[in-house]
C-alpha cells in the first residue's frame, strides 16, 4: 500500500482514483519490493497514466554520448513554436531508482505546448546500479552540449534554456545549477523545482506529519536517498544535498512547487527561505490538498491541472522577463 488515505482526509477527491490505482499495483512499499520490482510496477502505473499525444507537437528520440554509454533523450517541439530560441531541460522523478522518458512523457508534452518551448527530457542512469554522481554528471554533460551547441542543440538553435524537474529530478535540477555555478559556467535562465527532495532531515515537520502519506512515505524516501548517495562521504556533499549549500547567491529565477500532503514539503519550504535570504528571485506555489507526484495525475478542470497551470504561468513569466 502506498500510504493511508484514512489518515489524510483533506486529500482532493480528484486524485483518489489515481492513488487507488497505485495502491492496487504496489502491494508493498518500494523499499520492501526492491529496485527491480519497483521499476516494473512504476512503469506499469505510468502506462496506465499515458495519454495520447497532442497533434500540435513533434517528438523525436535521440541520444548523446557520456563516457562509454549512450544517454537517451526525447525532444518535444511545438509545431506552432513562437519561442524557437527558448528550451527546457526536464529531469524526471522516481526516487533516482524509477522512471524514464515514458513515465513523464505527458508532463513534457504539456510543458512544451502550454509554455510554447522546446523540451529536452533526459533518461539518466538509475540507482542503485548508478549511484551519485553518475546521474548528475550525465545531466551536466547534456547542459554542456547546450552551451557548446553540439549535435541536436545546433539544430535547435536555443539561446535560452531553463532547467526543471520533479522530486528526484528536482534534486538533480538544483544540484545541476550548483554544479554549473561552481564550474563558473553561464547559468540557465530559470530553475523549476517541483516537490523536490533537497535535505536529509527526516524529522522535519512534513516528514513527521506526512510520514505515511499516499504515493510517497518517509521510509521509502530514506531508502531512495541511501541507494542514490551510495558512499557515506556523500551525506555531507552540498551538491548531492542542495540544502547544505551555503552560497546560493546569483542562482537564476526559481519556481518551487510543494504539495501539501507530502513528506518533502518542508524541503521545498526551507529552500524557498534560503533562496530569498540569498536575494534570489523565487516564487513558491503550494498545491493544497494534493500529494507527491500530482503533476502526473491531471485531468481537465482538476486541482492538479490548476496547479500545473500555475507552474506554467510562472515559467512564462521567467521566459518573458
Amino acid at each position: 500500500m502506498i500510504g493511508n488515505l484514512l489518515i489524510y482526509k483533506n486529500i482532493s477527491p480528484s486524485i483518489i482514483k489515481f492513488i487507488d490505482e497505485a495502491n492496487d499495483l504496489f502491494s508493498q512499499k518500494p523499499y520492501k519490493l526492491g529496485a527491480k520490482k519497483s521499476r516494473e510496477i512504476f512503469a506499469k502505473h505510468s502506462k496506465s497514466l499515458e495519454q495520447k499525444r497532442n497533434n500540435d507537437i513533434s517528438v523525436v528520440d535521440d541520444f548523446f554520448k557520456y563516457e562509454n554509454r549512450e544517454v537517451k533523450i526525447r525532444i518535444y517541439k511545438p509545431n506552432n513554436n513562437v519561442r524557437p530560441s527558448t528550451g527546457m531541460i526536464y529531469i524526471h522523478g522516481g526516487g533516482w531508482i524509477m522512471g524514464d522518458l515514458d513515465s513523464h512523457d505527458s508532463v513534457c508534452v504539456d510543458l512544451s505546448i502550454d509554455c510554447n518551448v522546446v523540451v529536452i527530457s533526459i533518461d539518466y542512469s538509475l540507482s542503485p546500479e548508478n549511484p551519485y554522481p553518475i546521474a548528475l554528471n550525465q545531466c551536466f554533460s547534456l547542459y554542456l552540449q547546450y552551451l557548446n551547441q553540439n549535435f541536436f542543440f545546433k539544430k535547435l538553435n536555443l539561446k535560452n534554456i531553463l532547467i526543471a524537474g520533479d522530486s528526484a529530478g528536482g534534486n538533480l535540477s538544483a544540484a545541476l545549477n550548483l554544479k554549473i555555478k561552481k564550474e563558473n559556467l553561464p547559468l540557465p535562465k530559470g530553475l523549476i523545482l517541483i516537490y523536490p527532495c533537497l535535505s536529509l532531515d527526516f524529522n522535519s515537520p512534513s516528514y513527521i506529519k506526512y510520514s505515511n502519506a499516499p504515493i510517497l512515505d518517509r521510509k521509502t524516501m530514506i531508502w531512495f536517498w541511501k541507494n542514490y548517495l551510495g558512499k557515506l562521504k556523500n551525506i555531507s556533499n552540498p551538491i548531492a544535498i542542495p540544502e547544505l549549500e551555503k552560497d546560493l547567491t546569483n542562482l537564476p529565477d526559481t519556481i518551487i512547487c510543494t504539495a501539501e500532503i507530502d513528506p518533502l514539503a518542508s524541503d521545498g519550504i526551507k529552500f524557498v527561505k534560503k533562496l530569498k535570504d540569498s536575494s534570489v528571485n523565487v516564487s513558491h506555489i503550494v498545491a493544497n490538498n494534493l500529494v507527491h507526484g500530482f503533476i502526473r495525475f491531471r485531468e481537465v478542470g482538476s486541482p492538479s491541472e490548476h496547479y500545473f497551470q500555475l507552474i506554467c504561468k510562472e515559467i512564462l513569466r521567467i521566459i518573458n522577463d
